[in-house]
């Protein structure tokens, strides 16, 4: 058996754009070390019953009507980004973001594109550590993703 490709933890970056045009730039959150992507699908149920024998029980069809992400992220707080958490938690439209998946690989890596809003934004201090930050990103429309070429 062939041993699988991995990659490191760090080779998965969330990045927030800087709104600008026609060149938005893009910048890593800083010391954000454990992060998550769940993609999620929007759906319903139906109970068909099959026509040539209408006593026996119906099978389940699922109907996908809506997809979304939601990324997580946590760690300990770089000061350099809090007011860009800040910023981004207190503005009332989405945000470009890009999360990047090892870029550096032209056979697997890219990264997912899309608008997203901050959602969830906490800081949280212990004395004889330090302060921690854990943010929450909700896909607003398309996400979309682009592979290393």
């Amino acid at each position: 058996m062939a041993q699988p490709t991995t990659r490191r933890g760090t080779k998965l970056r969330v990045l927030q754009g800087d709104g600008a045009t026609p060149s938005e730039a893009f910048t890593a959150y800083c010391a954000i070390n454990a992060k998550e992507l769940q993609f999620t699908s929007q759906t319903g149920e139906f109970y068909v019953p099959d026509c040539a024998d209408p006593d026996a029980p119906a099978w389940r069809q699922i109907v996908k009507s809506g997809r979304a992400l939601t990324v997580t992220g946590s760690g300990t707080l770089a000061m350099e980004h809090l007011a860009d958490y800040q910023a981004a938690y207190d503005d009332d439209e989405p945000l470009n973001y890009r999360i990047e998946l090892d870029v550096t690989n032209a056979t697997h890596g890219g990264y997912w594109a899309g608008k997203f809003a901050l959602t969830d934004f906490g800081v949280t201090g212990n004395d004889a550590e330090l302060i921690q930050v854990s943010i929450t990103l909700q896909s607003d429309g398309p996400v979309t993703w682009l592979p290393t070429t």
